[in-house]
């Protein structure tokens, strides 16, 4: 049991280059690198930009290889990232970085869907 995020994380082509850097140069063990090593979408663009999806992941602040993103993107520029998550309920939604210009055009979106036809 527990509560579960959906989290997208996209990076620029920068960003990604730190994050291979930041990967290298911490010690580190699989707890830690274990979100990032195995995301359940992957995707990477020619530019060098790359997107991490993950569903129905529990994202609790004091685990540590969700730690070890936050403040991974903590130390990146705004513009370098867009980090999504949400959460079960309808207000938990948590939205991080500028990197609305992205090649996977991933951003959130709330709406309403009606039919006007009653047949």
């Amino acid at each position: 049991m527990g509560y579960y995020s959906d989290v997208a994380l996209v990076l620029s082509a920068h960003a990604t280059a730190k994050l291979f850097k930041y990967t290298k140069s911490k010690p580190q063990n699989n707890i830690n690198t274990n979100l990032i090593n195995h995301p359940e979408k992957h995707l990477k663009d020619s530019s060098g930009a790359e997107f991490f999806y993950w569903e129905s992941v529990k994202w609790y602040e004091d685990f540590p290889e969700v730690q070890w993103i936050e403040k991974f993107i903590n130390s990146l520029k705004q513009d370098e990232y867009l980090f999504i998550r949400v959460g079960e309920f309808i207000d938990d939604v948590e939205e991080l970085g500028t990197f609305y210009s992205n090649p996977f055009d991933v951003r959130f979106s709330r709406q309403i869907i009606f039919r006007e036809s009653h047949a």
